[in-house]
């Protein structure tokens, strides 16, 4: 089995061969042993280390990106990968993808927040620093039905600016988790019974050094890394599929389009592949 994970950044070699290796840390000892997990980026994007970056908050881009991450996943289909992973917390393209192509495509963010409700009824949040982070998550979270599952005043941003704290990871990983575990801590000690890490990312930085519980006051919290939840989800949907299972969630009103369709709305609207 191929699982293509597909991040919302410019493909670069020297990033996707970082992500890719921390991928397969994460994967390792979760997935199936003969399951396949490759890093894709975007043909059209920011880096992660431009100032750009903030511009994730703002609408129009997110509309260019939605469409460069269906781009992405519609080549993965055919390039013959049985699951889609969109690492973004935002989870954009997600939705339309599942009208045009027929393989499993799973986003980080309902899947991760879906999980950890299900651990506890108190759920906190860490998010990067970009502006309107904050805000963005709680509306995502209400519109995943998740609001009261979310521990009040329980969505806190990384104290670094995104772009810096990702260089710094880069070149630094465990000084990520020497940041994020005091926050991690905090959420705990609130009453949060576990913690999501609200980012592609660093969802793969932090899986990768297996930081996945923290212990306040003599109790053990869970911390949901979004990467291993989706990849084991989307494993699993891509095995149901094989079976003969219909798994395609589409949102009500889409409808799933042939290659053909898909290919004539791209051209008509002058997006090629």
């Amino acid at each position: 089995m191929r699982i293509c994970v597909v991040n919302n950044v410019l493909d670069e070699k020297s990033s996707r061969l970082a992500m890719q290796g921390m991928l397969e840390e994460c994967a390792q000892g979760l997935l199936d042993p003969s399951t396949r997990v490759e890093v894709r980026g975007l043909a059209h994007a920011p880096s992660h280390l431009e100032a750009g970056v903030e511009f994730y908050r703002d609408s129009f881009f997110q509309l260019l990106s939605t469409v460069e991450i269906v781009r992405a996943i519609i080549r993965a289909a055919e390039e013959g990968f049985d699951a889609v992973v969109v690492n973004c917390f935002d989870d954009f393209g997600v939705e339309p993808a599942r009208s045009v192509v027929s393989i499993p495509v799973v986003g980080i963010g309902a899947s991760s927040l879906s999980f950890a409700a299900r651990l506890g009824r108190r759920v906190g949040l860490i998010v990067p620093n970009l502006p309107g982070q904050v805000a963005f998550a709680t509306r995502q979270i209400q519109d995943l039905g998740l609001t009261p599952t979310l521990l009040p005043g329980g969505i806190r941003a990384d104290a670094v600016p995104f772009a810096d704290a990702w260089r710094e990871a880069m070149g630094d990983p465990p000084a990520a988790i020497r940041r994020f575990d005091p926050v991690a801590r905090q959420l705990a000690a609130d009453g949060a019974t576990s913690v999501v890490f609200g980012c592609g990312g660093f969802s793969l930085v932090c899986g990768a050094q297996r930081f996945s519980q923290v212990e306040v006051g003599g109790s053990v919290v869970p911390v949901v890394i979004p990467i291993n939840v989706a990849l084991v989800q989307a494993e699993q949907l891509a095995r149901l599929r094989a079976g003969g299972q219909e798994v395609s969630a589409r949102t009500p009103g889409s409808f799933p389009h042939s290659p053909a369709t898909t290919r004539m709305l791209l051209e008509r609207f002058g997006i090629g592949l």
